[in-house]
């Protein structure tokens, strides 16, 4: 199989707004990095964004989490990266999320972005390198 890069992009969605992206190919994606940017609005809560992969049936099989909340009226970048530990703190507007090495969407699975306690107010982009594998 020969490897193709193919990128996914998340719209504007509301901070309330679960985003579902499911792998139709039928060969699987690696994730290779990526960024979401979240923006708070001043709504008082913490954020906790999630990025999960889900099977065919729903269930979650992996989740990513960050190491800190993100409080209200901020922008922040999460760089989702290969090898990296998770970071605590926002250091200068970002944060590192560790995503596995080799990180596989098998065909049919799905990705799915989760902002915990996200408001109507907020809102996030998010966008992701992969390779694709084709036959």
């Amino acid at each position: 199989m020969q490897p193709v890069m193919s990128a996914i992009s998340v719209p504007a969605m509301a901070g309330n707004v679960v985003y579902s992206v499911t792998n139709d190919n039928p060969y699987p994606l690696q994730m290779l990095f990526g960024e979401l940017t979240l923006t708070t609005d001043a709504t008082v809560a913490n954020r906790q964004p999630k990025l999960g992969l889900y099977d065919p049936s729903g269930n979650l099989f992996m989740e990513t989490v960050i190491g800190t909340d993100i409080t209200a009226s901020l922008t922040t970048k999460l760089k989702y990266l290969q090898g990296v530990y998770r970071e605590t703190a926002i250091v200068n507007g970002a944060v590192q999320v560790p995503i596995p090495n080799e990180a596989v969407i098998p065909a049919k699975w799905s990705i799915r972005i989760t902002v915990v306690n996200g408001a109507a107010g907020d809102s996030y982009t998010a966008k992701f390198m992969t390779k694709k594998y084709e036959g």
